[in-house]
């Protein structure tokens, strides 16, 4: 399965490029978890990125200030990362590195003041596998380092709302063991997981557990042209957005949440 996730990934890096330099909604997505982490670390310092992808988050915090070391399993996004190294002369504050999020105890004794995981990278693991994964993570960070985990909910109502146009993966997350899903002609095994799940992962090793939706009321992620074909609805929509985590019972749901913690002393 780690070898149809690299090639699947190596397969739409380029993608990945395109959609950044593209979609607005996109660009929308990120700021909201750039802005959460940033409240988050407080402070700047190491930061680990796993499934960093094409780089794109890991260039934003090297030029901020960050010292970065970006992992993924990927060959294709590992390229993408070191022609921006070398490209935007970063070899200062940005390094990387061929590395699947289940091996990261090959790191020790590194130490990072905070770890990054965006866009449902992690919802290639089981829950069972998770758990060894945050585990991993303790060892890994400092005193009062802090995680910020973008993942992949069971509930989104914009997929819900596929039923109306008779498509089966309507509710397809809500699937127990999760799906298997097509990357490229690759098949990746994919596992959607609520938000209790996590916290109770978390909470032996990590405290001030913070969420935040992402994508509830506004529209999904591969709705890329929406913002340009519906600028007003949009606007609405990801105004409610931000209303919908003020409500405690609706954090958790949406396209994607954001779950930080900081590493229990």
């Amino acid at each position: 399965m780690k070898e149809n996730i690299n090639k699947g990934f190596s397969k739409i890096s380029h993608e990945y490029e395109q959609l950044e330099k593209s979609s607005s909604l996109i660009t929308w997505m990120r700021m909201r978890i750039r802005n959460h982490f940033e409240k988050i670390a407080i402070s700047k310092g190491r930061l680990l990125e796993i499934n960093c992808g094409s780089g794109i988050d890991a260039v934003y915090f090297a030029e901020n200030g960050y010292q970065v070391h970006a992992t993924d399993i990927a060959t294709g996004m590992i390229s993408y990362v070191k022609q921006k190294i070398n490209v935007k002369k970063l070899k200062e504050n940005l390094s990387c590195e061929l590395l699947s999020f289940n091996e990261l105890n090959i790191l020790k004794p590194k130490k990072y003041n905070h770890l990054f995981s965006n866009f449902g990278g992690l919802n290639c693991s089981s829950l069972a596998e998770l758990k060894v994964i945050f585990s991993s993570f303790v060892d890994l960070l400092e005193e009062n380092g802090t995680i910020t985990l973008v993942i992949m909910p069971k509930i989104c109502m914009w997929e819900f709302l596929r039923i109306f146009k008779g498509q089966k993966s309507a509710f397809r997350r809500l699937k127990k063991g999760g799906v298997i899903a097509n990357i490229e002609g690759e098949k990746v095994h994919t596992y959607y997981h609520d938000v209790n799940s996590i916290k109770t992962l978390l909470s032996s090793n990590f405290v001030d557990i913070k969420v935040e939706n992402i994508c509830f009321f506004a529209p999904a992620g591969n709705r890329v042209d929406f913002p340009e074909k519906h600028p007003k609805i949009f606007k609405l929509l990801s105004s409610l957005d931000y209303l919908s985590n003020k409500i405690s019972v609706l954090q958790g749901y949406g396209d994607y949440y954001i779950i930080s913690a900081k590493k229990r002393s």
